[in-house]
């Protein structure tokens, strides 16, 4: 399918200016820019990692990871609303914090947008390659680098118009395959079922999952992992620009708005509870140790090995791939358009094809505009491309790694990332290099509260996260009240 987008679409994209390879031309509908949102904000790890929380947490964590990250990205939404409306026309976040802070900080925030996306490919690779390992036996390795190959290789020649093609044609392949599995699991371990499977972990003090507040709605560990995956989705969607690209190339702000909170909140809190219900709860019922460190292998295949035939495990297999894959390319699309636009500024000095309505940097000569734009192209082309590549390398370690711990440490940096710029956006004061400092000082104060009060805790994942993001802002809101207002 990769190589067949690739023959169809390289035609199309050579002659393509910067606006329409990568912004096409801002005029794209909600029903194609649903599906992408939903696509790119539906993680392997919103299976995998649902399952987890459900599993760990019982119904508390249920509730907890799919209202928090749904909660999140309707905050992102409405971030975003207040970040077109002054910014100033700035697409991406680099540009924006360049303006606000500093040109160093503006560096910073570049590296820091690359380096989620990185930690997002690597993570959707992850969770592929336990999927297929635990399902079909196959290399981890040699899945999770292949994965994020063949999807670098796609984006890289196809540009947005494959990434809408692909959000299409996955979204459909997403949910029926989502859909056939939870017929059939739910059919075959119905409620009833599931419910005895819970209290006999509530009541049992031999179960190896052996939990009194199993079945409690409001318990304070999952009310604090609410706590932790509110900020940490808050902070994942704030920093990848994935999200900027999409919501500038909607064809005007209602479009944006609908797409964003239908695809990101309304059908993403259901996939996440049904995750939980399916894989996390069945396995409850059935046992299994979810203590040990291949916890997400044994959570996205174990039970279909044990109870259901091969077709199921090919569909299981399907879904995750089409899940994983469609983040991985968004993530990558989001990276080439900041790299061909922003990156390639900085590197040149030539602002290809400034977008959202701002000047074209003196370019009037259309043959010259011909030339920046393939240039600028072909840079985003070959930066991507070694950035896919690093992802693949990267993934191919983490074969004993929670998803879940994955999500963790990376959440306490981008927590302290999203408070700065956060504070940077509604603030009116100078504020300089503040928050190159502000992210130090928060990451490092969250990690120490992290290991202080024990790294395996959700509790200290969520005060390891609050201390990371207050302590960020707090620096940044005193550095703008020492050097005084801004001149307007």
């Amino acid at each position: 399918m990769a190589g067949l987008a690739v023959l169809l679409c390289r035609k199309k994209t050579d002659g393509d200016s910067v606006d329409s390879f990568f912004f096409a031309g801002r005029n794209v509908g909600g029903w194609l820019l649903t599906p992408g949102v939903f696509n790119c904000w539906l993680w392997t790890t919103t299976v995998i990692g649902a399952a987890e929380a459900g599993a760990r947490y019982g119904v508390s964590g249920m509730w907890a990871y799919a209202l928090g990250a749904g909660l999140a990205f309707a905050l992102m939404t409405a971030f975003m609303v207040y970040f077109r409306r002054w910014s100033g026309g700035k697409c991406f976040l680099p540009e924006f914090a360049a303006q606000r802070f500093s040109k160093k900080t503006g560096i910073a925030y570049m590296i820091l947008s690359i380096l989620i996306v990185m930690y997002i490919i690597v993570e959707m690779a992850a969770g592929i390659g336990f999927s297929f390992n635990g399902l079909f036996g196959l290399s981890y390795k040699t899945i999770a680098f292949v994965s994020v190959i063949i999807a670098t290789c796609f984006i890289a020649f196809t540009g947005i118009k494959g990434n809408l093609a692909s959000d299409m044609i996955h979204m459909v392949i997403i949910l029926v395959s989502f859909a056939v599995l939870a017929w059939v699991i739910l059919h075959r371990f119905d409620p009833h079922i599931l419910y005895k499977g819970l209290m006999d972990v509530k009541t049992d003090t031999d179960n190896v999952n052996y939990n009194p507040s199993i079945l409690n709605i409001f318990v304070s560990s999952g009310c604090r992992y609410f706590v932790s995956a509110l900020i940490v989705g808050f902070a994942q969607t704030l920093l990848d620009p994935a999200y900027y690209l999409k919501s500038w190339i909607a064809k005007d702000d209602r479009t944006f708005i609908r797409s964003f909170l239908l695809g990101g909140v309304a059908m993403f809190i259901p996939c996440a509870c049904l995750s939980t219900v399916m894989f996390g709860f069945t396995a409850l019922y059935l046992g299994y140790d979810i203590s040990s460190a291949n916890a997400s292998i044994i959570l996205s295949s174990r039970m279909l090995i044990e109870h259901f035939s091969l077709v199921m495990q090919i569909f299981m297999g399907i879904f995750m791939l089409a899940v994983g894959t469609t983040t991985i390319i968004n993530g990558l699309m989001g990276i080439m358009a900041l790299s061909g636009t922003q990156l390639y500024c900085h590197v040149t000095g030539i602002d290809p094809a400034p977008a959202c309505g701002m000047v074209n940097s003196g370019i009037e000569d259309t043959a010259s505009k011909k030339e920046i734009d393939k240039k600028a192209i072909l840079f985003s082309r070959i930066f991507t491309v070694l950035i896919g590549l690093i992802c693949g390398l990267v993934a191919i370690s983490l074969q004993d790694i929670s998803l879940l711990k994955i999500d963790t440490f990376c959440g306490i940096v981008f927590a302290a990332a999203s408070a700065a710029i956060l504070t940077g956006v509604i603030s009116d004061r100078k504020l300089g290099a503040s928050a190159i400092p502000a992210i130090i000082a928060g990451a490092i104060t969250g990690f120490i509260a992290w290991i202080q009060m024990g790294d395996c805790t959700e509790s200290a994942w969520m005060w390891a996260c609050l201390t990371s993001f207050f302590v960020s802002m707090l620096i940044v809101m005193i550095t703008g009240a020492v050097r005084g207002r801004e001149i307007r």
